[in-house]
């Protein structure tokens, strides 16, 4: 499983796609078979990853690092999902279980999603929106851009571009699961979550 003799090839440093690539390379173990290996560098941390591929010359390697990134991110966005329904352990030990669990975990999230975009558009103009969760990304973005041009770096195009929040926030988990057992009324129900938002 050793990889070894390296043989770089070519691809755009001036690409801001390609921010953060240290080496893109074809690589060989000992029976011979060739893989691509992008070597890049987390702006974050500093720490260099390398990820193996299939993926022809034609995809640069900007964006095989950031596939990887997004793979790691609906896994990590899947984990506080089950969190914040309480679904920690697995129901059954079968595959099938496990399969169902995972889909009405996904379906539960999707129906959550599309009440909190009903609920926007229903609340009266000048209301207040719960923000702080994009508040907090945009603040961590500022630093860490900051943190790269103090560095002579930049952060990868595609990183910039896909950064659209996969997590509504725990304030609105926490009244949803009150009121699915609260009888109060529609707009009352509404009403406390708007106080909610205004208050956090």
């Amino acid at each position: 499983m050793k990889l070894e003799h390296p043989l770089p090839q070519d691809f755009s440093k001036a690409d801001p796609i390609n921010a953060g690539i240290i080496a893109d390379e074809l690589v060989s173990n000992s029976c011979g078979t060739m893989v691509r290996r992008v070597r890049y560098r987390i702006p974050e941390t500093g720490e260099v990853m390398e990820f193996l591929t299939n993926l022809g010359k034609g995809i640069s390697p900007g964006i095989i690092a950031q596939l990887y990134f997004m793979r790691w991110r609906i896994e990590k966005s899947f984990d506080e999902l089950k969190n914040k329904f309480y679904e920690i352990k697995a129901w059954a030990a079968s595959l099938n279980a496990k399969k169902m669990q995972a889909t009405f975990i996904v379906l539960a999230y999707n129906l959550v999603q599309l009440l909190n975009r009903e609920m926007e558009v229903q609340l009266p103009e000048g209301e207040p929106q719960h923000q702080s969760n994009e508040k907090k990304k945009a603040k961590r973005m500022e630093a860490l851009e900051k943190k790269l041009e103090a560095r002579g770096d930049i952060l990868p195009k595609l990183r910039i571009i896909y950064q659209e929040t996969s997590q509504l926030s725990l304030i609105f988990y926490r009244w949803l699961r009150k009121h699915l057992h609260d009888p109060a009324p529609w707009t009352t129900a509404q009403s406390r979550l708007t106080t909610l938002y205004a208050n956090f």
